[in-house]
């Protein structure tokens, strides 16, 4: 695993390093037999697909980590921490390679990540970040590919970095092709425009307040789709998702929905 980096070797060697924890990914749930391809499935899509986004499931950052380090999920090699004042202030173009072993499952992961801190003091207060990173690899049953691209910009709104404020853009795309020939691929493009996020660190990343416009369009066994809608948080891990003038209730973390 090598993670080559623009940033001077004292930069480097002044770094805090942080440990993640190495999940294995998540799986785009396929459509059961019995049903179409519907806004209300979509619905649950689009919540699991956001979810897994921001928390960096499919290799991106995660959003959960707060504002004192910039955290790519499943990489357990260096990660940017504010720690250093060198870090202030300074936008950072980092390259990532790395590689990934959970269970049954192996992946790699490459792209581009950059970023710079906004500090008080030398403490970290928020950041703007962009990446755009893909990974692929080999699970069970099939092999999968997912890329995405997140333009955060993050500010803290209490003196311990536990709410924060978000806006920001995202796009994922996801593809799964399966052993057995005989299913289709799942093909999965979600493009999210974040707006006045307030996400609370202490309650796991609860976000209390905002929309997330989006369009979601792909394909699995069933058919084809492509639909645009709006997520409206309203907290305890809870959203809504109206596409079509339909409105979906949302456990974003369990992705069931109810209408």
């Amino acid at each position: 695993m090598k993670l080559y980096s623009k940033i001077t070797l004292p930069v480097l060697v002044g770094m805090m390093i942080i440990y993640t924890s190495c999940n294995k990914l998540p799986a785009v749930k396929p459509a059961p037999q019995t049903q179409a391809i519907s806004a209300d499935f979509i619905s649950s899509q689009v919540a699991m697909g956001f979810t897994n986004t921001v928390s960096g499931s499919y290799g991106g950052v995660n959003l959960n980590a707060g504002v004192d380090s910039i955290a790519l999920s499943n990489y357990q090699g260096p990660q940017h921490s504010s720690n250093q004042d060198l870090l202030c202030g300074f936008f950072n173009d980092t390259k990532v390679s790395y590689y990934t072993n959970s269970g049954d499952t192996r992946s790699h992961t490459s792209g581009n990540l950059n970023f710079y801190f906004d500090c008080v003091n030398g403490k970290s207060t928020g950041y703007t970040a962009y990446d755009s990173l893909t990974t692929t690899g080999k699970a069970p049953l099939y092999t999968f590919a997912y890329t995405v691209k997140q333009y955060y910009q993050i500010k803290s709104m209490n003196q311990s970095n536990t709410m924060l404020f978000v806006n920001g853009q995202l796009t994922s795309a996801v593809e799964q092709n399966f052993d057995n020939k005989a299913t289709k691929p799942i093909i999965d493009n979600t493009y999210y425009i974040l707006k006045d996020l307030t996400v609370d660190l202490g309650n796991k990343g609860d976000i209390k307040s905002g929309t997330a416009a989006f369009t979601s369009n792909g394909s699995n066994s069933y058919g084809a789709w492509k639909y645009d809608g709006t997520i409206i948080f309203y907290g305890n891990h809870k959203a809504d998702i109206i596409i079509d003038g339909k409105v979906f209730h949302a456990d974003l973390i369990t992705g069931k929905i109810t209408s």
